[in-house]
């Protein structure tokens, strides 16, 4: 994520925002040690989140807003990282 700050790719406070996102929906889904993000089930990963999560439906509708588009940049980043 500081490469994405440092090279003015994003805000940092959309990095870090997007960052809280993934980290808790690969955190709670048992992915986060060792993700492979080019074969990852978002909407999978999105509902199991919703139902073992303890978040408000509000701050639940947030992470998902958020954890597609990162985990695309970041998809994106992967094959074209120069």
């Amino acid at each position: 994520m500081y490469g994405v700050v440092n090279q003015k790719l994003m805000p940092k406070v959309t990095t870090r925002a997007h960052r809280a996102a993934v980290s808790q929906i690969l955190e709670i889904n048992g992915s986060w040690e060792a993700p492979k993000v080019r074969g990852f089930d978002v909407d999978a990963l999105i509902a199991h989140f919703r139902t073992v999560s303890a978040l408000s439906l509000t701050s639940l509708r947030t992470f998902q807003s958020r954890f597609g588009p990162a985990l695309a940049s970041y998809r994106s980043y992967l094959q074209n990282p120069g």
